[in-house]
């Protein structure tokens, strides 16, 4: 009996489902013949023993074959059909083969298809052999008759069995046509089914004989179902082991074929005398040769003419060294005629029976040179301006060095530091920040000469080393070309930017000088530059040795008392000119050191714009001062709300994050948009116009009002003034000082209000001191003043208490 393991889909089923009616109806056949007079007796037993002996059978497959099994349940179908008639042995078969299988499932070895297609094959099967049986039995053949009889439904099983399985494969679409498919079962099953048939008809002539001898002969059934598992295992283990060595001689092929043919490397095997015997095909893929055209030539033949003695040197030391790969680059002429630089790695196989000669493999290292003239651009040049870097720079200044042990020749390093570089980059971006650094390099390169080397530093530093220089005049004529150049407008991304450099100068003494010391004198004078304001230079003297470790100090002070809570605000008030009523008040931060005591801003301001601790230091600012302006809403609710005003330094103004951290501290303060007002200068608009609109709209955009702070010191022209969205202008205390006797301050003040007022601007005269200079603003009908004449900058409770008194009672008239 066969069985099939797996099943397909539609036409299968379609199969399948022809298959089980065919059966169903040779079962209901049988049972109503059944019912005509069979009684149960001694055939019950009969029966009872037979269908036992199948599902024993059934539970017990031999595997043939990649789908089919051979069931052991083909002799006693045998027996079955001859000892109980077409009927029962029908429903002998298919009671059998169910229970067997049944069982099948039950150990989880079978399927439910299994069951299903098993049953109706037995049955089909066994309804064929039946017929045969009974149609020759019916013929007079004289004592031929029986044997004949029962050898052809013994082979009748044997045919059905095998070509129901075999149209199954054929419907599933995993045979070879009808013919080849049957003669391949036929041939693999024959011998194992007359194996258990001999014993089925053995069986069937001894229960004639002596039924209680009947069990025995299923002991030799037994033993060829043994045979047949040893040997499918002994089958399947040679399989495996054929299978394993074929796959390990195509994985060798396979590695063999990826290593000389699909590599970028072109394998050479070379003769004792250095003849060409073999090359491999990618040399026409990357050299541009036919491997024929190379067979048989000397190997020198494609070397540089220079090259070719070091090879030779090379091939003759792997012929004498066996074993030892030797490696050297050459230079190789390809079939274009052009050379490219080539790894050649030499081994020596001459004593391998399979190789018999030197192996060259020549990989092509062009790309490989080009990285690493890349990688040793990157190591001593600027990424973006191809300047020096910092290491070619050291390095060219130690060699100037070595030349001023020389009489009369010195060196100087000048080291710059753009101004108000961060606060364009963080404005307008890194893009237009990188467009700037180039635009200086270029104007840098031209204000020295050719020997001279311009370098970058990183960030916004650039160094300059002037050799052969005789006295420091040439390199403060230098620096002062330099800032003339670098003040002139530069235009990014079609809008004018301005910038400067803070330089410092370093000359050498002739003496022994080092060129870290040398540099880092030139660091020292250019923060001496800085502090003196924007745009400067200085020489570095031994003195600024000393100040070095004192202005670390201070920017450690300074980081330390802003993470300790040392600054607080104080407050001035803004009063109305004509009311006598206070209208604004400003924040200013004091520093209250622990040992210095009051530190003024003028102290540590500049320090943190320069070191970016402005930041931090300007939202705490504008944090803190918001939260007391509403603290100030809420003691006095029922007045006209005061406003509060903040500045702000360039850094700030040019942080990306302004106004998400305005709309932030308003947020969490509570504090109305329309009581805040911000203070700018005159220079932080005009650093660059189109983004200092944007960010002002933007701040505008929020309700917050705008002053331009100490209006008049600044290069803002009027023009300009008219596109920013400002609301006050706010006079600097410079001219306020000279109303009354000084004709110049008195006639600009004037025009300032003039203009003000024509622009609908409220205008703020700062450092009101005396009753004259208050009489002064109001003839000239300035709305606003702010100085020590109504109050100096007063702690949060002494402004709460002049609040109230100016409530109760204003400033009088003058």
């Amino acid at each position: 009996m066969m069985v099939i393991n797996r099943m397909p889909l539609l036409t299968m089923r379609l199969y399948l489902g022809s298959l089980i009616a065919l059966s169903v109806v040779l079962t209901m056949g049988s049972c109503v013949w059944l019912l005509g007079g069979w009684s149960a007796g001694g055939d019950a037993w009969l029966f009872a023993g037979i269908t036992l002996l199948i599902a024993l059978a059934t539970a017990r497959p031999v595997k043939l074959h990649q789908y089919v099994r051979l069931s052991l349940r083909v002799a006693p179908q045998l027996i079955a059909i001859v000892l109980l008639g077409p009927a029962l042995a029908l429903l002998a078969t298919a009671a059998g083969v169910v229970a067997g299988y049944l069982y099948l499932l039950f150990r989880d070895r079978s399927n439910r298809t299994d069951l299903v297609f098993n049953t109706a094959q037995s049955i089909v099967s066994t309804a064929t052999a039946s017929m045969l049986y009974a149609r020759i039995r019916s013929i007079s053949l004289g004592p031929l008759r029986e044997p004949l009889a029962l050898l052809l439904a013994a082979e009748s099983l044997h045919l059905s069995n095998t070509l129901l399985v075999v149209i199954a494969i054929l419907v599933s679409g995993q045979g070879t046509g009808l013919g080849t498919t049957f003669k391949r079962l036929l041939t693999s099953n024959t011998l194992q089914y007359w194996a258990l048939l001999g014993s089925g008809i053995l069986a069937v002539l001894l229960a004639r004989a002596a039924v209680w001898a009947v069990p025995f002969l299923f002991v030799p059934v037994v033993l060829v179902e043994r045979t047949l598992m040893a040997e499918r295992a002994e089958v399947e283990r040679v399989r495996a082991v054929e299978d394993a060595e074929h796959q390990v001689v195509l994985r060798s092929e396979e590695r063999f074929r990826a290593l000389v043919g699909n590599v970028s490397d072109v394998l050479i095997i070379l003769s004792r005398t250095g003849s060409i015997r073999y090359v491999s095909p990618p040399v026409e893929g990357i050299w541009g040769r036919t491997a024929t055209s190379l067979q048989g030539a000397d190997a020198w033949d494609v070397i540089h003419p220079e090259d070719r003695v070091r090879a030779r040197n090379l091939f003759d030391q792997s012929v004498t060294n066996p074993g030892v790969n030797l490696t050297m680059e050459v230079r190789v002429e390809y079939g274009d005629g052009s050379w490219h630089p080539c790894e050649a790695i030499a081994h020596n196989l001459l004593d391998d029976p399979s190789i018999q000669g030197v192996v060259l493999t020549y990989h092509d290292i062009t790309e490989r040179q080009r990285f690493e003239q890349k990688l040793t651009e990157l190591a001593f040049h600027d990424v973006l301006s191809k300047l020096p870097n910092r290491a070619l720079f050291m390095t060219r200044l130690e060699q100037a060095l070595t030349q001023t042990q020389r009489p009369n020749h010195h060196v100087a390093v000048l080291f710059l530091d753009l101004d108000n570089f961060k606060v364009i980059n963080d404005s307008l971006g890194h893009q237009a920040g990188d467009a700037l650094l180039l635009a200086v390099a270029e104007r840098l390169q031209a204000c020295v000469r050719p020997t001279d080397t311009v370098a970058r530093l990183g960030g916004d530093e650039f160094t300059i080393l002037l050799e052969d220089t005789d006295d420091l005049t040439r390199a403060t004529a230098a620096a002062e070309r330099i800032q003339g150049e670098l003040r002139k407008p530069f235009v990014i991304e079609g809008r004018d930017i301005f910038t400067g450099a803070s330089i410092g100068i370093a000359f050498s003494s002739g003496t022994d000088e080092c060129a870290d010391g040398l540099l880092r004198n030139a660091d020292l004078a250019m923060y001496q530059a800085k502090g003196s304001g924007k745009g400067h230079y200085a020489v570095f003297d031994h003195s600024l040795t000393a100040r070095a470790p004192a202005r670390l100090e201070r920017e450690n002070d300074v980081r330390r008392g802003l993470e300790g809570g040392e600054f607080e605000l104080v407050y001035q008030p803004v009063i109305d000119v004509a009311t006598g009523r206070t209208v604004e008040v400003e924040a200013l931060i004091r520093w209250q050191h622990p040992t210095r005591g009051l530190v003024l801003p003028g102290e540590f301001i500049p320090l943190a714009e320069e070191t970016g601790l402005i930041l931090p230091m300007g939202r705490w600012v504008l944090q803190e001062a918001c939260r007391q302006a509403f603290s100030w809403h809420q003691y006095a609710p029922h007045d006209t709300p005061l406003i509060m005003a903040v500045n702000l330094s360039a850094r700030q103004f040019g942080d990306p994050q302004l106004i998400m951290m305005i709309e932030e501290t308003l947020r969490t303060t509570g504090l109305d948009a329309g009581c805040l007002k911000l203070e700018i200068t005159e220079s932080m608009m005009m650093q660059d116009s189109d983004q200092a609109s944007a960010t002002l709209g933007a701040i505008k955009a929020l309700g917050v009002k705008l002053a331009i702070d100490d209006f008049g010191t600044g290069y803002c022209s009027l023009t300009y003034l008219q596109r920013f969205p400002v609301d006050t202008l706010k006079i600097d205390r410079s001219f306020i000082t000279g109303l009354g006797h000084n004709p110049k301050d008195t006639a600009i003040v004037e025009a300032i209000i003039a203009f003000a007022k024509a622009l609908k601007l409220t205008v703020t005269a700062e450092g009101i001191e005396t009753v004259d200079q208050l009489t002064q603003m109001r003839i000239l009908q300035c709305e606003q003043g702010q100085g020590y004449y109504f109050s100096k900058p007063l702690p949060a409770a002494l402004m709460q208490k002049f609040l109230y008194e100016m409530h109760t009672t204003p400033v009088l008239a003058a």
